[in-house]
């Protein structure tokens, strides 16, 4: 997948959260034709099975991160300033 691909999958990320006004966990699927050109197929206001997965390959405690901004904690409060981190 290409960083153009990869920069629209974010953009559309962002943009979608806090347009529907979510808070917490939630979950997008994203499908990319031959062209590299991104749709989106279906956004849930709550976490994936994956988010374990996720967790652990990255080390990001992702469960606990959006547990404490339901409870009011923004993530600037708990030092995350970053909306995607690095690849590993």
């Amino acid at each position: 997948m290409s960083q153009k691909a990869k920069d629209k999958i974010i953009d559309y990320t962002v943009r979608l959260g806090r347009r529907i006004g979510i808070v917490g966990l939630y979950n997008i699927q994203f499908i990319l034709d031959g062209e590299e050109d991104v749709y989106v197929i279906e956004v849930n206001p709550r976490s994936s099975r994956t988010v374990p997965f996720l967790s652990k390959a990255t080390g990001v405690p992702m469960a606990d991160i959006a547990t404490r901004v339901i409870l009011g904690h923004s993530l600037r409060e708990q030092g995350i300033t970053e909306v995607y981190g690095r690849e590993r």
